[in-house]
């Protein structure tokens, strides 16, 4: 690759080179020189680095509308042609991928829509245990209420559905030993990542 020097005309062929789509390594083969000296014209040159951000956008916002599109579920209209000559037009609906969906959200919100979770945070228990008192007064539905919105309020950058259903599940349990007279010292509920 010829690595050419800095030339005043590079900003508007790159703007254009961008806006028709091109990725960085291909717009560096157009302007005849190296990835690595168009990455160094991106950090030593503003108008350089701006026109090509510039020529980006909207090929980037027609891409993210249509994800967007994709995720919620749209309308469009179809049109049946014979000989060249409309016979009709029928509205439908796309449903929203699930696909699209859970790319967005990976991407819009790492944190909290990530596949895996950092494994070194100790303020977040892999067990919870619920002590159940002797006593007739205890209601179970309470205490597992309490637990759920301990866990939101600890763990709020996770979805929380596979521990809600477990705790859910805890919670008719003891239900049923409550309407059985039998009670229990201790009873664990796993709160699995």
């Amino acid at each position: 690759m010829n690595n050419r020097k800095y030339q005043e005309d590079f900003p508007k062929r790159a703007r254009e080179l961008a806006a028709a789509g091109l990725i960085d390594k291909e717009i560096a083969a157009k302007l005849g020189i190296s990835h690595m000296s168009f990455y160094r014209y991106l950090k030593d040159h503003d108008d350089f680095r701006e026109a090509v951000e510039e020529g980006k956008r909207p090929a980037d916002v027609e891409v993210e509308q249509a994800l967007w599109k994709r995720a919620t579920g749209f309308e469009y209209t179809e049109t049946t042609k014979i000989d060249g000559r409309i016979t009709k037009e029928v509205v439908k609906y796309a449903a929203p991928e699930t696909a699209a969906c859970i790319f967005w959200l990976k991407n819009r919100n790492r944190d909290r829509w990530r596949d895996k979770f950092p494994e070194d945070r100790d303020d977040i228990p892999t067990n919870i245990v619920v002590k159940l008192p002797d006593d007739d007064m205890f209601n179970p539905r309470e205490e597992i209420a309490e637990r759920i919105d301990d866990l939101r309020k600890r763990r709020e950058d996770r979805p929380l559905d596979i521990q809600i259903n477990e705790l859910t599940d805890k919670l008719n349990d003891l239900r049923e030993r409550q309407d059985n007279k039998q009670t229990a010292d201790e009873c664990l509920i796993p709160v699995s990542s």
